[in-house]
């Protein structure tokens, strides 16, 4: 059977000769029309800044606050759906966020901002399987984001030929 354009799970693939493309650009869009308003036009070149750390102090417990009115738990949870499915750039930033869904401040809700610029910035990021090469399986590791909770953990790639199959 022949994919042309199906969605699946807020998915859509696209079948071509020889690859499948899997994207998730519609729901990058909707977000970023309903959630950037204020600058819809901003954007960032990366989805979050080299050192971001956020501490116990940086989150406001006042429920009257200002910041409490941004629809933070809502954002997280799209954009969790987005990074676990097709869009593993944002995939260690969300996951740090999300770990303030209860005591999230400015800081927290600047840093999201920022993953939606970066959103803005790429939003047709796809998955792209090409039929055929080799059984070959190829690791590759990233400590690119050890400086966000100061431990060093590794993202990783896993690839069969020159598709990516599984991430962590």
């Amino acid at each position: 059977a022949r994919l042309d354009g199906s969605q699946l799970l807020g998915i859509h693939y696209t079948e071509t000769q020889g690859a499948i493309k899997l994207s998730q650009e519609h729901l990058t869009r909707a977000l970023i029309t309903a959630y950037l308003k204020d600058d819809p036009h901003k954007k960032s070149l990366m989805p979050y800044e080299k050192g971001f750390s956020t501490t116990d102090s940086d989150c406001e417990y006042d429920l009257n606050h200002p910041c409490k009115s941004f629809p933070y738990r809502r954002i997280i949870g799209i954009a969790l759906f987005l990074a676990i499915h097709t869009r593993i750039d944002i995939l260690r930033i969300i996951n740090y966020l999300a770990k303030f869904v209860s005591c999230y401040g400015p800081k927290h809700i600047l840093a999201l901002k920022r993953v939606l610029w970066y959103l803005n910035q790429y939003p047709n990021v796809q998955y792209v399987y090409i039929k055929g090469g080799t059984f070959k399986l190829k690791l590759m590791t990233d400590s690119g984001g050890a400086h966000i909770d100061r431990h060093h953990i590794s993202g990783v790639n896993l690839f069969m030929g020159p598709n990516l199959i599984a991430t962590k």
